[in-house]
């Protein structure tokens, strides 16, 4: 059990797997337990002072069974996202902890860099002591091998002259597994950027043999074969083929089992478990591989200069095993002496026969190779022999893929190899014809593009279905589950309402009581965020099947309601609590109600059976007269106009009055909307948004009014 204070913990499902490729997630309870067992990862700190990462069963308090236990100092911490982190030792074992919350991730990340954090500066004031003991250490590991070691001096920067003995220190702390030294040489050498070259020796398990294409985008060479082992990496591969054949790495593009490989891959994960795989070499030109002339030049020169005999595609058949050749003066070439032809890259075989073993006859047929010396009775026949002809159009047929300068089909849309597509100025020879097995890949590509089209046409029409089912519903119900916008429940699938115009879902309840409260005569959307609030509208038949038949009349009533109010040639009937009304034309002087049957004078804006006009309104200005309590209200109100405390509306003539809040206010009769300090409209004749008139507050960043305090 671990002993020390616990500092933190917290459940989480934890998984874990080892350094290679190969491995597999595992939870770290054990094999044998399931991926959402959760665990306890707990931080505890020793009486000696270390810190310790220990993996629990979970139980409550943090006291659960120890599973395993290691030391903070030797990982490095990353959080992936806001619940997840992941966790790597010096030895490639990776632990990876998914929290339950937010908050637990929060906590653990805090606590894991806070300490990280101290281990790192308490480590700072002890690198001497702790370099000098790995020095110790290793020199000790050599003595006991009667070797000697020769370390760098202690105490100072690393400089240039130091990285050769920085690199062998390197080496052989490596190899007697003093792993702190072997951290503090490789910082070193990462100051100084030496170029190094770093191999394994001594490999285990037995050589195989690795046939090798040549091949760039003009030619297909030979084959020639390699002695490699599983674990040879593809860069160890370019530096060989750099040895032997001294073709640049940066133009070197190895393919194996139609794969592009990359430098680190070995050739066991490129699926070469034995001998007889066939591995393919491309090469890019110059420029592709980003060489110059300076950089070709001593390769040119190390054979001969322009007129060496015997070179692959430009690069210079003697190998240099101990180091670069030295580089003679270039002759000039006169014009009437023709430079000495090159081999191609389809002379490859008998190169590199001639590099390998120079000892063996020329097989008949086959073009003699020169490697040094003076040019052969052979070489100058050749000097005064024409070019040799261009490949025949069989050969030259297809596009060269720009990528990986593999030859395709002529009919091929990508790149076999890597999957480039094929350049799009490259038009399909019209001599040309498929072969056999292009002719079976071609019809089987129409034969998946008739599928794709067929099963995109039974796609289409299946959404044509159900858009025509969900058109005949009158409200369309989700399909997944949701949180309620309004009031943040969880709505199961088929319980909640999705809207047709802008496809926001809400529950049924809560847009129930949105309709019956609304005030409008359109119902809005009711979605709004910090950002947004949604304009589109409620469809009638999604509104008819939200509400009762009693909530739906009265939406209905609502809304000649408002549109009464809004319009200035509307007239309502004079018969109290009758819901008739009218609009009304100049022409016109009387309105019949249908509700009550009863004739409305528009002149009068009043019912006066049996009395003409005249009568009417003499009447009524007797009984005002003489009616006090009337005369006193109207006294009243119209004092209250002359203080500014109330104002006639702008539309209606009624007299409105603001009590309290915002100087946007809107006549309770006609509804229309209202600036209080400049007792005017609020909108232009368009309506809401017309700032063509109205108060125009805001308009050019200017208030309407002195005393306007900016709340429209």
């Amino acid at each position: 059990m671990a002993q020390g204070t616990l500092l933190s913990y917290a459940s989480a499902q934890v998984y874990q797997k080892d350094g290679s490729t190969e491995s597999q997630w595992t939870n770290a309870l054990g094999p044998g337990k399931d991926q959402a067992t959760t665990s306890q990862l707990c931080i505890y700190r020793e009486h000696s002072g270390q810190f310790n990462l220990v993996i629990r069963e979970d139980k409550p308090g943090g006291r659960g069974q120890m599973i395993f236990s290691l030391p903070l100092h030797g990982l490095s911490y990353n959080k992936k996202d806001p619940t997840l982190i992941e966790l790597t030792f010096h030895d490639g074992t990776m632990y990876a902890a998914k929290f339950l919350s937010t908050k637990d991730a929060n906590i653990m990340h805090t606590v894991i860099s806070n300490l990280l954090h101290e281990i790192k500066r308490a480590g700072a004031g002890s690198g001497a002591v702790s370099q000098q003991t790995g020095r110790i250490k290793t020199k000790e590991a050599w003595a006991e091998k009667g070797r000697a070691l020769t370390l760098p001096p202690p105490g100072r920067s690393p400089e240039a002259d130091d990285a050769e003995a920085l690199a062998v220190s390197f080496m052989k702390a490596i190899e007697v597994g003093d792993k702190s030294f072997a951290m503090e040489l490789a910082s070193h050498l990462a100051i100084l950027k030496p170029e190094l070259d770093v191999g394994v020796r001594n490999k285990t398990g037995p050589k195989i043999r690795l046939r090798v294409s040549i091949e760039d985008k003009d030619m297909c060479g030979g084959q020639y074969n390699m002695d490699v082992h599983q674990s040879t990496t593809i860069y160890t591969l370019k530096r060989m083929v750099w040895d032997k054949l001294k073709f640049p790495i940066p133009v070197q593009r190895w393919v194996i089992q139609k794969r592009l490989c990359q430098d680190e891959w070995t050739l066991s994960r490129c699926g070469v478990k034995g001998s007889g795989h066939t591995a393919y070499l491309y090469l890019l030109t110059a420029m592709s591989g980003n060489i110059d002339r300076n950089e070709l030049e001593p390769l040119e020169g190390a054979v001969g200069g322009d007129g060496a005999q015997g070179a692959v595609g430009g690069a210079p058949l003697q190998p240099s095993l101990e180091g670069p050749p030295s580089i003679p003066p270039r002759t000039p070439v006169t014009p009437a002496t023709p430079a000495t032809p090159r081999l191609g890259i389809a002379d490859t075989e008998a190169v590199v026969n001639a590099v390998l073993n120079p000892q063996a006859p020329q097989r008949p047929g086959t073009q003699q190779v020169v490697l040094q010396g003076a040019p052969s009775t052979q070489q100058q026949q050749q000097q005064q022999q024409p070019a040799r002809e261009a490949p025949s159009p069989a050969q030259a047929v297809g596009w060269s893929c720009p990528a990986c300068t593999y030859v395709n089909q002529p009919t091929r849309p990508g790149c076999e190899i890597c999957g480039t597509p094929r350049p799009e100025d490259y038009q399909v020879p019209d001599n040309y014809v498929p072969d056999e097995e292009e002719r079976e890949r071609l019809r089987k590509e129409q034969q998946a593009e008739e599928m794709y089209r067929e099963a995109e046409l039974q796609r289409r029409e299946a959404n044509l279905q159900e858009l025509m089912l969900a058109e005949q519903q009158f409200i369309v119900p989700n399909t997944l589950e949701f949180e309620c916008a309004i009031c943040f429940m969880d709505v199961e699938p088929g319980e909640g309402v999705v809207l047709r115009d802008c496809l926001h879902s809400f529950c049924r309840e809560c847009l129930r009581q949105h309709i019956v409260q609304c005030e409008e005569a359109d119902v809005k959307c009711p979605f709004v965020d910090d950002d947004y609030s949604c304009p589109a509208m409620l469809q009638d038949r999604e509104i008819r099947a939200l509400v009762s038949p009693d909530e739906y009349q009265r939406y209905l009533e609502r809304g000649l309601a408002i549109a009464e109010g809004q319009a200035r040639d509307a007239f309502h009937c004079k018969t109290p609590d009758c819901r008739g009304f009218c609009f009304y034309e100049d022409l016109s002087n009387d309105f019949f109600c249908p509700i009550c049957g009863r004739r409305n004078c528009l002149t009068c804006k009043a019912i006066h059976d049996n009395m003409t006009c005249r009568e009417y309104q003499d009447d009524l200005r007797r009984r005002a007269h003489n009616d006090e309590a009337a005369q006193q209200t109207m006294a009243m109100l119209e004092n209250m106009v002359r203080q500014g405390e109330a104002m006639h509306c702008p539309q209606c003539d009624i007299i409105v009055q603001k009590k309290e809040g915002c100087d946007w206010i809107r006549c309770s009769m006609c509804r229309t909307e209202i600036c209080w300090v400049t007792k005017a409209r609020r909108w232009g004749p368009a309506g809401p948004g017309d700032i063509s008139g109205g108060c125009r507050c805001r308009v050019g960043g200017q208030k309407c009014h002195p005393e306007c305090r900016n709340c429209h």
